[in-house]
């Protein structure tokens, strides 16, 4: 497969009062070549793809628990690439699979390692913070009266810190100013909380109904992003700002709402499913600017991606969100940025397994394909350690409520990895000087 896609800027310019909406849709000369297995323009690595193994076989051996052998996450660190797995769902196949062994590979000794358990149900996202790592406490397997978070020490030792209130799920964290933000879902709704001690306590700022699944820094300002939907649902009444949206940081204001950033604005270029909730993933700051994935809410807290976007600037007046139009059935799972280039993990399912695809740009503009290989099923998370790639293979079932075998592949938990000196043959993408 063989296409070109373009990537579209549309600027929304609002007036006073963020009375009236003009989108302002401006052309312009960006474009990669996506290719897939044929006609592609990047290397066919799949005869060089070697199979590391499949760490979570033994905690989730076969049937129902092969779900919970997806790679949710990767972190590459300190020579080691850590792996997230699990599942908190309450739907469809291995069900709160907790707690988790959080599992790293080290390269140079060719070895899988169990570092530390966590008691939560999922991993299903590490955080790189001023030189630190972070999970958060996904879905812990306690009391709601805490949340989970756990860090990585500067002896090389993870602690769990059990002290944020009411944190039902902690999906997200991120640091700016001094402060230390996650978010939450509480047993009363959406909240965010701050701590200006580096975790050592917290309070609590609730925001609306649902929950904050993810941070966006744009521009060194924080937003807090949760579920909305794509528009009214039938049948329903009440107002969208029940739900979460988006809430801006300001130290005089704490979070407060940002109306004028909808569905609309988050995910410019995309005709969404009507009535569903959608919300960002995968969220990477990246040169004054935040790449994200655009995706429904799927399997309870898991999601399906619909889309790729950059948003460059965020603030009222002036919002400039670009969307990356991928080829047709191209799905993106994973966002990496290494070295001033922004990866993004796709793939192009077909009948006989799919074809995993790793896109690079080095300004959220123009994109080139890097390297593409055959697979069994997708992989749904990456890392790059010494320019060698990683890769974490995964499944979905398309619902929850009703699943076979079939989509959850035995593949699924495999770690892959690509050499430097196999995928580097690629046109190479260089940051700007």
């Amino acid at each position: 497969m063989s296409a070109a896609a373009t990537s579209s800027l549309v600027v929304f310019a609002l007036g006073v009062g963020l009375a009236g909406c003009v989108k302002l849709p401006q052309e312009s000369s960006l474009s990669f070549t996506a290719g897939g297995a044929r006609g592609a323009t990047s290397p066919d690595v799949t005869t060089q793809v070697e199979l590391l193994g499949n760490p979570y076989q033994a905690t989730y051996p076969g049937g129902a628990r092969v779900y919970a052998r997806n790679i949710w996450a990767m972190c590459a660190f300190n020579g080691e690439v850590m792996l997230g797995a699990g599942n908190s769902s309450d739907e469809g196949p291995a069900q709160n699979a907790g707690p988790v062994p959080l599992v790293a590979f080290s390269p140079s000794n060719g070895h899988f390692r169990v570092m530390f358990t966590v008691d939560d149900e999922q991993i299903d996202v590490f955080r790189l913070l001023q030189g630190s790592v972070y999970i958060p406490g996904h879905d812990p397997r306690e009391s709601w009266a805490f949340g989970n978070y756990y860090r990585l020490d500067e002896a090389g030792r993870w602690r769990k810190f059990r002290n944020i209130p009411a944190g039902v799920h902690t999906y997200d964290m991120t640091m700016s100013g001094g402060l230390l933000f996650a978010g939450l879902g509480t047993p009363h709704g959406a909240a965010v909380a701050v701590s200006t001690d580096v975790g050592v306590s917290w309070i609590n700022t609730p925001i609306a109904n649902s929950r904050v699944y993810a941070f966006l820094t744009v521009q060194s300002n924080v937003y807090a992003v949760g579920v909305m939907d794509s528009r009214a649902r039938p049948g329903k009444t009440e107002p969208a700002e029940t739900l979460v949206g988006v809430h801006q940081y300001s130290q005089q204001l704490g979070f407060y709402p940002r109306n004028d950033l909808g569905p609309e604005q988050l995910f410019p270029g995309v005709t969404m499913r009507a009535g569903a909730k959608v919300r960002i993933a995968r969220p990477v700051s990246f040169k004054d600017r935040a790449a994200y994935l655009g995706v429904y809410t799927h399997n309870d807290h898991q999601c399906l991606p619909f889309g790729v976007f950059v948003a460059e600037a965020l603030s009222v007046g002036s919002v400039a969100i670009r969307y990356v139009a991928l080829p047709k059935d191209v799905r993106a799972w994973d966002l990496l940025l290494d070295g001033g280039i922004l990866y993004v993990l796709t793939d192009v399912p077909d009948a006989e397994g799919t074809t995993v695809r790793v896109l690079a740009s080095s300004d959220g503009r123009v994109w080139s394909e890097r390297l593409h290989f055959r697979s069994r099923t997708f992989a749904r998370s990456f890392a790059l350690l010494d320019r060698d790639f990683y890769f974490g293979l995964g499944c979905e079932v398309a619902d929850p409520g009703q699943w076979t075998q079939q989509a959850l592949p035995p593949e699924t938990g495999n770690i892959l990895r690509v050499k430097r000196a196999v995928w580097d043959r690629a046109v190479q993408v260089e940051p700007p000087a």
